[in-house]
């Protein structure tokens, strides 16, 4: 994790969704086809300028305007069950990053707004689980986890 030498990564003891019930409905999940690859993430369909919130305690250790396909997209690193938990939140509106690379943040915290930004069809939240390093389903990862 490129914050391991800086920050000391805090442990997840909550779990939230990373919008509030009933501002966005699923959209293309986990696995979906795209050109050369699959997807790697759950999205969450929703206005531009709806909120996003961090889905768990963590330090950001990504933070920018563009970021390959992504466009706008903030990264979180966390421990969950002694595991390195990465959350990505991407397509988010240019210039509503609320946090910046080394800030450290708690589950339920305002991280941005869901945008149009990268390859993406609609407004949405892409939004990423990766344990260990690898990418995983994040709908069944987040039910079983979610406080």
């Amino acid at each position: 994790m490129p914050l391991g030498s800086a920050v000391d990564i805090p442990t997840a003891d909550r779990i939230v969704m990373p919008m509030a019930d009933g501002t966005y409905s699923f959209t293309d999940g986990f696995g979906a086809s795209r050109p050369g690859r699959s997807h790697l993430g759950q999205d969450f369909a929703a206005p531009v300028g709806t909120p996003i919130n961090a889905a768990m305690k963590g330090c950001v250790s990504r933070s920018t305007e563009s970021y390959q396909g992504y466009g706008v997209t903030i990264q979180i690193e966390s421990i969950v069950d002694g595991q390195a938990v990465s959350t990505v939140y991407s397509h988010m509106t240019y210039g509503s990053r609320a946090v910046e690379v080394g800030d450290c943040v708690e589950e339920g915290q305002y991280i941005g707004d869901v945008g149009s930004t990268g390859y993406v069809f609609g407004s949405c939240l892409h939004f990423e689980v990766h344990i260990n390093t690898v990418a995983i389903d994040p709908l069944p990862w987040m039910r079983d986890h979610v406080s």
